[in-house]
């Protein structure tokens, strides 16, 4: 199981950290927002007063988290894949 974090980890930061491609957005959009659409949800039916007392209070701190980090991610991996290709320059022989 750790290897497997590891790999998941790894595949996250390098959506986030590099350009992605295509498939790779896709990916992270059908994982992620689901997440970011229920956190909302979520929130407003909190907000809503539907839910009151420590309980509601919990759930709009965990909508908050919940939507903090998979809109993070969403903004993060669309971002990279809409800028602009960087040159990187060439390596030198020494």
């Amino acid at each position: 199981m750790p290897d497997a974090a590891h790999a998941a980890g790894f595949a996250y930061r390098r959506a986030v950290e590099t350009r992605p491609k295509l498939v790779v957005v896709g990916g992270v959009w059908l994982l992620f927002f689901p997440g970011l659409a229920s956190g909302i949800f979520a929130l407003f039916f909190v907000l809503g007063d539907r839910i009151g007392g420590l309980s509601g209070v919990a759930s709009v701190l965990i909508a908050f988290v919940v939507i903090t980090i998979c809109g993070s991610m969403l903004y993060r991996v669309t971002r990279n894949y809409f800028a602009p290709p960087t040159k990187e320059p060439p390596e030198s022989a020494a």
